[in-house]
């Protein structure tokens, strides 16, 4: 868990008998050989698959590096389990290493909010918020996403966990064109895109797609809805991300409540030396008129 386990630069991933890694500065790059010989003494994995790539090693100077490090190559898809829930995770292809492991804890806060509720899942990826939902009770969830192949996915996990698609519509479409449509039809809606400020200097362009997400999310919400919505980028901080947020809600015309901040489970900590390593912020929203 990088700075957060003091091993700057460096993510390990587990999923059943693979390991994923990401080296993501000069130095722990420098490192692999050692850091590869020392998670095989201590796992004894099937494999370990490199997923370094993004815009942190870009500005470290190194290109992308993708592949086998060592042992097997991975099968096509791995199944894991998450809170009796059952997925599969394609770590050559899939988003960061595979699947959103950081989302556990909120995912398990969606379940307990869902009970007959309609809901809008936004860049919804392999269906996990989906698939909690839907055993939390939701009446209906319509999970937006750009990605074909992360349909096809989610469409896996949702009939893996035995959970009915008559419940569950998957609609490959831009998430930032469905939400300008929306009416107020909506109990919850989740946002959780992707890292929208990949780098520093993206953090201008971020914020206004940050505020245009939210600013329509909160007006496709019924009256009492509720909103939980994310930011996955360390270079925007949660002040920023709060000031976004407040700026959305004045734009909307809606009343606002902040109920809850929700953030990294337990196994991802963050060292209070380097608090960009909070990354994940999230905000529960309730919308009161």
């Amino acid at each position: 868990n990088g700075e957060g386990d003091f091993l700057p630069g460096l993510v390990v991933d587990r999923y059943g008998d693979f390991l994923v890694a990401q080296f993501f500065t000069a130095g722990m790059d420098h490192l692999k050989g050692l850091v590869v010989d020392s998670l095989s003494r201590l796992f004894s994995p099937k494999g370990i698959y490199e997923r370094s790539e993004g815009g942190v090693r870009e500005e470290e100077g190194l290109p992308p590096a993708i592949g086998v490090l060592t042992g097997e190559e991975a099968p096509d898809l791995i199944q894991i389990e998450e809170n009796g829930f059952k997925f599969l995770v394609d770590i050559r292809k899939g988003q960061k290493t595979g699947f959103f492991l950081d989302q556990r804890d909120s995912r398990s806060l969606l379940s307990s909010l869902a009970r007959d509720k309609t809901i809008l899942n936004c860049f919804a990826y392999s269906g996990a918020f989906a698939a909690y939902a839907l055993r939390g009770g939701a009446r209906q969830v319509i999970s937006v996403e750009s990605s074909r192949p992360a349909l096809e996915l989610a469409k896996q996990n949702l009939a893996l966990n035995n959970l009915s698609r008559s419940e569950s519509d998957l609609l490959k479409a831009d998430a930032f064109s469905y939400l300008k449509r929306c009416e107020p039809e909506f109990d919850i809606i989740v946002l959780d895109p992707p890292s929208l400020a990949v780098k520093r200097g993206d953090v201008k362009a971020a914020a206004g797609g940050y505020k245009f997400l939210n600013l329509h999310a909160l007006r496709a919400l019924k009256p009492a809805g509720l909103l939980l919505t994310f930011c996955c980028s360390q270079h925007l901080s949660l002040d920023l991300f709060q000031k976004i947020i407040f700026g959305a809600a004045v734009d909307s015309g809606r009343k606002v409540q902040l109920l809850k901040r929700v953030g990294h489970p337990l196994d991802h900590p963050v060292s209070l030396h380097h608090p960009e390593g909070e990354y994940l912020k999230g905000l529960l929203l309730n919308v009161l008129e």
